[in-house]
């Protein structure tokens, strides 16, 4: 869909990024519907920030001063060496499972949490907000971002090989060697591979009840710190979107989403999510 009918849906496009504003649940859901109209998107990823100033940069992105980017490797290896005194669940069998086990704990990697909910999306948005400043909703085709990333990235077979297809269609699993190419995103430790320029998209193995809860998924970040926003602003038809949530509209949206039962025990089903629930019951 072109940038004239977008504004006219109430929707406008700067340095790529579609973006928009909902003072409602209702307005939201509306603008969502909208974009996926517009995008004709198979599916979309929603990332709530309690901030609308701050962009799609990871954890150990957002602090260079504390978390070198060198400093990775030291950082997953303390973190795998010492966790084994603290059991939860099935244990880690990949490097892949621990690097998610990590983000889900807090420690900043190279992942940004996405859900493929809309409203859970909008949860996090709101959901520790105190109304000082406006929060947003970042909206993502993780098709598009597959496609642009193995195109630019060079991971695209050629025309005539049987497997382009397959590459372009089916979302890159780490264990699967028809799209080892997310392999190198995450090089083995202490290697000083270079990394891929741009972010790309994967679900996340379910190593964890949160993460099938929250319909978690995640884009993995290369060399460029704001990758997301770069491809956009390069691409020709890009499919990121921004909604703007207004601080003062936060507290009524917080109410509307739990009159629609997204709550805090619905994205952490866990006794500290519950805690955290009947804190302000």
């Amino acid at each position: 869909m072109k940038a004239g009918r977008l504004r006219r849906n109430l929707l406008s496009r700067t340095k790529g990024i579609t973006s928009a504003s909902a003072g409602s649940v209702a307005d939201f859901v509306r603008l969502v519907s909208r974009i996926e109209r517009a995008w004709r998107a198979d599916a979309l990823w929603f990332r709530g920030q309690g901030n609308s100033a701050h962009g799609l940069k990871p954890g150990t992105y957002r602090r260079p001063d504390r978390y070198r980017d060198e400093a990775e490797d030291e950082r997953c290896y303390e973190f795998r060496r010492r966790a084994v005194q603290f059991p939860a669940g099935r244990p880690p069998t990949s490097d892949w499972e621990w690097y998610v086990l990590m983000q889900h704990h807090g420690l900043p990697t190279r992942l940004l949490d996405w859900s493929e909910g809309a409203l859970i999306g909008l949860y996090f948005a709101v959901r520790e907000h105190e109304g000082s400043h406006d929060a947003a909703v970042w909206i993502l085709d993780p098709t598009w971002l597959q496609e642009e990333v193995v195109r630019r990235s060079g991971f695209l077979p050629p025309r005539r090989d049987p497997m382009r297809k397959f590459v372009l269609d089916y979302m890159p699993d780490p264990d699967d060697k028809r799209t080892d190419w997310i392999l190198g995103y995450l090089p083995e430790m202490f290697s000083k591979k270079r990394l891929p320029a741009f972010p790309a998209p994967f679900r996340p193995p379910q190593i964890h009840r949160r993460v099938a809860a929250q319909l978690s998924a995640f884009t993995i970040h290369g060399r460029f710190h704001l990758g997301l926003e770069k491809l956009a602003h390069l691409t020709r038809d890009p499919r990121l979107a921004k909604i703007r949530v207004p601080a003062s509209r936060i507290e009524r949206i917080r109410k509307d989403l739990e009159l629609c039962g997204i709550v805090e025990t619905t994205v952490f089903p866990e006794l500290e999510g519950l805690g955290r629930e009947l804190r302000d019951f």
